[in-house]
Formats: structure tokens, C-alpha cells, sequence
């Protein structure tokens, strides 16, 4: 659950100056905005789906947010390659409701109920750790692979 969070689209947040030159965004004070804009809405996202999360169940909340992930990330690629840039950047806020709504609240409570109560310790400190690790790569080769396209 973890590596699904940190290695899908939602990295896209920690390259938003790019996706701002791309949306027209270049005076600090609307980047300022948008940034808080995203945070507000990933932080609304993540209280809504841990306070959705009994009445909707686990799986369904998982699968249909996938599912709503996929198709907003989609959608955000298909204005970005149109050059239609504020829709793009719509889609992408909803992107990152959608993705903390599901996947915040969901990350940590996999790994501990599915695993019996003897392991449960040894569980969480692997997913700690392995998740620390996907950061550090993802932190590292972001801006590796930026100079390398161009």
C-alpha cells in the first residue's frame, strides 16, 4: 500500500514549480496559492476518507479511488498534452483529493491488520523502512531524471 502511494502519481507534488511554468503560473504570490490550495485539499481528502472509511469499507474505498485516480491523472495528461493547462491543473487538485482520501488513511492500516499480532511489530517496522527507502529513491531520482529529459 505504501509503495503504491509513493510511486504513483502523487510525486507529481513535489515537482508542481515545473507544472506551474506549464499551467502559466509564474508569479510567486498564485504559486504560493496553488501550493496551499493542493495542501488544503490533500488534508481535506485525508480527513474525508478516514472519516468515510468504516461506512465504505476498505476494499471498495481502495478500488473505486484507484479507479478515480487513475481516470483524474488521465484526464490531466490528456489537457496537458492539448495545452489546455487550467483544466490540467483542476484535475490535478482533484488528483491529490482523491489520492489522500484513499491512500492516507489506508497505507498504515493494511499493514497491521493483515498481519497476526506476533508479527505486527516486525510488519510495521519493514513497512516504515521500506517506504523511508522508496522516499530517499524518489527524492533522489526526480531531479537525476529532470536533467536527463532535457
Amino acid at each position: 500500500m505504501g509503495l503504491c502511494y509513493l510511486f504513483s502519481g502523487i510525486r507529481i507534488f513535489n515537482y508542481i514549480t515545473v507544472v506551474f511554468d506549464l499551467a502559466g503560473v509564474k508569479s510567486r504570490e498564485r504559486r504560493h496559492i496553488f501550493t496551499f490550495v493542493s495542501v488544503a485539499l490533500g488534508a481535506l481528502g485525508a480527513l474525508f476518507g478516514t472519516s468515510i472509511i468504516d461506512k465504505v469499507g476498505r476494499r471498495p474505498l481502495w478500488l473505486w479511488g484507484t479507479a478515480g485516480c487513475a481516470i483524474s491523472m488521465a484526464l490531466a495528461a490528456v489537457f496537458t498534452a492539448k495545452a489546455m493547462t487550467q483544466p490540467a491543473l483542476a484535475f490535478l487538485f482533484i488528483f491529490n483529493f482523491i489520492m489522500n482520501m484513499v491512500y492516507m488513511p489506508l497505507q498504515g492500516m493494511y499493514a497491521s491488520e493483515c498481519l497476526d499480532f506476533n508479527n505486527r511489530a516486525k510488519g510495521l517496522s519493514l513497512f516504515a523502512l521500506v517506504q523511508s527507502l522508496c522516499s530517499l529513491c524518489n527524492l533522489f531520482a526526480g531531479s537525476v531524471a529532470f536533467q536527463n529529459i532535457g
